[in-house]
């Protein structure tokens, strides 16, 4: 009896990886490493920044996250904007570095539109597994040399914050 259960746990296991692993995947690995969907659905679009833009396209904007009570250390999360529209957000343990900074192997990729200082910035997240990909879109504002998130949306869950970069 035991035996059965344990054939047919392994069965039903083995037909869920052949299923699975014959899902097309939404996404596809650029030359340099990153993802980009096969059908991108963007709701921000690029768009070519004037140089009256507040953000400074030489900067990289970083927002540091303590983990209190806990042996993890802190994270790192920066943004790299480009006059084109293009934003790559990267994610890291350790304090970046300009090695890091410029290393576009990794991170995610998108689009930003700007509409005085308000910013909307939205990256693709690849998959992790099966059909777990998506878009993760911030909005803010630009305060002088800060921008300050206020909200986020990724699959139409809505989270209401402030984090500065």
């Amino acid at each position: 009896m035991m035996m059965n259960r344990m054939s047919v746990a392994l069965m039903v296991l083995f037909g869920m990886l052949c299923v699975t692993s014959c899902m097309p995947r939404n996404d596809r690995v650029l030359p340099n490493g990153l993802h980009w969907p096969k059908h991108p659905k963007f709701s921000v679009s690029p768009k070519l920044i004037g140089d009256s833009s507040p953000l400074d396209f030489d900067a990289v904007y970083f927002h540091v996250t303590e983990h209190r009570g806990s042996d993890s250390g802190a994270t790192y999360t920066c943004f790299r904007f480009w006059k084109d529209g293009r934003v790559l957000s990267r994610f890291s343990h350790e304090l970046p570095t300009s090695e890091f900074i410029e290393d576009f192997t990794t991170g995610r990729i998108g689009y930003y539109e700007l509409n005085g200082s308000t910013i909307i910035v939205e990256t693709f997240v690849p998959d992790s597994g099966v059909v777990n990909w998506g878009y993760f879109r911030r909005e803010g504002t630009i305060e002088g040399d800060e921008i300050v998130f206020y909200r986020s949306e990724m699959r139409k869950e809505i989270h209401e914050y402030r984090t500065v970069y």
